[in-house]
């Protein structure tokens, strides 16, 4: 799966390495506001936290959101309001060492070297039930500041269907699929040329350079 323009192409193989290429357009990627910024613009239509708190609440159950730092989507299953995050401890696992703790704010900067812009703020919970030893179902639960989820989908107060304003027709869907693959293929083509470059500035013998 590859992403090209805010396109998704998905390639199908085939026999004697025959692709079928299709695009999707990602109509539920085209924000760039995060769930904090929409959180901030509400607080100005309610007259109480409590009821901008309520309201938050409800609007993001079981919403989509996809983190700034490494693009995963993260279902909300639950929101915790008013959290302090240079004093909300995560256990870290340290190869060959004991758990480590550290504060969400510390862990961000550190591993992503992303500073988070607002210290209390509400904090996203995301619950996955995985397989653990024997086959066990285990529920493990994850956290992520709501700064860092850009927001996926509509908004409440969206006049329009942004999905379905987008719709283009076939023979432009096939047009842009041409033109994305184009695109794809230059973008190969530039990172298997920086590989040889590294390859003999490597001083590797040409003979053993694979064309």
């Amino acid at each position: 799966v590859f992403f090209v323009f805010g396109y998704k192409l998905n390639t199908n193989f085939y026999e004697n390495n025959q692709i079928l290429i299709k695009t999707v357009q990602k109509f539920r990627m085209i924000r760039n506001q995060s769930y904090f910024d929409y959180y901030a613009y509400l607080a100005g239509e309610f007259k109480s936290e409590g009821d901008l708190n309520n309201y938050f609440g409800n609007f993001m159950k079981n919403r989509i959101g996809l983190t700034k730092h490494t693009e995963r989507r993260v279902k909300v299953t639950g929101i915790k309001f008013g959290v302090d995050l240079s004093q909300f401890m995560i256990k870290i696992k340290v190869k060959g060492q004991d758990d480590k703790l550290k504060s969400m704010a510390e862990y961000y900067l550190e591993k992503y070297n992303y500073k988070l812009q607002n210290t209390i703020q509400p904090l996203i919970e995301q619950e996955e039930i995985k397989k653990g030893f024997a086959g066990k179902k285990i529920t493990q639960t994850t956290h992520f500041p709501l700064e860092i989820l850009y927001i996926l989908g509509k908004l409440e107060d969206d006049k329009f269907d942004i999905a379905k304003a987008a719709i283009i027709e076939p023979t432009a869907k096939f047009e842009k699929t041409h033109f994305l693959m184009k695109e794809l293929k230059a973008l190969c083509d530039e990172q298997a040329k920086i590989k040889m470059n590294k390859l003999q500035d490597g001083n590797i013998p040409k003979s053993l350079v694979k064309n």
